[in-house]
């Protein structure tokens, strides 16, 4: 990889050994088209994290290192929660493969913080109806 060649052979333990593992299972294949094209999606801003790292084992991923990772992505909270709950998923895998014991990636409180929907009162609803029909 130094010399810009991709190799095939990812270390086992490895979050690609891990997440190529968890892309041939009965869980990841019996989820919809739809949904496995998004975990693909997710997968890849996590792939491209581990190559970064030189695919270190995933006996080395703490949860302080999964939220200062996860920051990156603050000014998009949505695949913030997506890019942890996909850690999470690939750590719970890791589990039943037996690389790690425990799963550093759980309840790591991912809030989406969105702003609450606006109810328009009846008031502003005249008034938007009004300027409308001012505005033909």
């Amino acid at each position: 990889e130094r010399e810009g060649k991709t190799l095939n052979i990812q270390p086992r333990g490895s979050l690609t050994n891990i997440a190529r593992e968890y892309q041939k299972s009965m869980d990841y294949n019996a989820l919809a088209p739809v949904t496995q094209r998004l975990y693909k999606q997710t997968l890849g801003h996590i792939l491209k994290w581990c190559k970064a790292a030189g695919h270190p084992h995933i006996k080395y991923l703490t949860r302080p290192l999964i939220i200062k990772y996860l920051d990156k992505f603050t000014h998009v909270p949505t695949l913030r929660k997506k890019i942890g709950g996909m850690i999470s998923i690939l750590c719970s895998k890791a589990i039943d493969m037996g690389e790690i014991t425990v799963n550093p990636a759980t309840e790591l409180n991912l809030k989406e913080n969105r702003k609450p929907s606006h109810i328009f009162s009846d008031e502003e609803v005249e008034k938007l109806v009004k300027a409308s029909i001012d505005r033909g």
